[in-house]
C-alpha cells in the first residue's frame, strides 16, 4: 500500500508487527546512520509559464518592493490551493505602500478572464492608482495576455 517508509512509518511497524520497543528519535538515528532516507513526494503545481510567444514588458520595479504613496507600486502573483473539489488558483494584487491585498480572484482555472483581470479590476475599484503606476509580476501567459494590457492602460 505504502511505498515510502520514514521513522514513524517504521516504528510503528517495529512495535506493532514484531513487539519490539523502540523510540522514532532511535529509528530515525538507525535510519540516518545506515543512510536510509525518506523519498518525499512533492505536492507541486505549475503556475508560471513563462516559456511564451507573447511580449514580455521589461522589469522596470527593479526590485524596489517600497513605495512612497497608495497607488504607485501594484504587485501581483498566481498561487493555488487544495480543495476538496480539487485545485483552486488564488490571484491576488497588492499595493507595495501598505502591503495591503487590494484585489484578489479565485479561479477553478488559469485563464487570464478567470484570474489576473477580475483580481486588477477589484484593485481598481478598491484603490486609485497613481499616474505612472507600476504593476509588476512574474512574467507568466496570464499577464502577458494582450487582455490585461489593454485593460491596464484603460484603467
Amino acid at each position: 500500500k505504502h511505498k515510502y517508509y520514514g521513522s514513524p512509518r517504521i516504528r510503528k511497524e517495529l512495535v506493532n508487527e514484531y513487539g519490539k520497543c523502540i523510540s522514532q528519535k532511535k529509528v530515525a538515528r538507525l535510519m540516518r546512520e545506515n543512510g536510509l532516507n525518506v523519498k518525499k513526494k512533492r505536492k507541486y503545481m505549475k503556475t508560471t509559464d513563462s516559456k511564451h510567444d507573447m511580449p514580455v514588458c521589461e522589469n522596470i520595479l527593479n526590485r524596489e518592493f517600497n513605495a512612497a504613496e497608495k497607488g504607485q507600486k501594484w504587485v501581483s502573483d498566481i498561487t493555488y490551493l487544495r480543495s476538496g473539489d480539487g485545485w483552486v488558483y488564488l490571484t491576488t494584487v497588492m499595493d507595495l505602500y501598505d502591503r495591503k491585498i487590494i484585489g484578489w480572484a479565485l479561479s477553478d482555472n488559469m485563464e487570464t478572464l478567470s484570474t489576473t483581470l477580475p483580481a486588477l479590476q477589484m484593485a481598481f475599484k478598491n484603490r486609485c492608482a497613481q499616474q505612472g503606476m507600476i504593476f509588476h509580476s512574474d512574467r507568466g501567459v496570464q499577464y502577458c495576455a494582450q487582455d490585461l494590457g489593454a485593460i491596464l492602460k484603460a484603467l
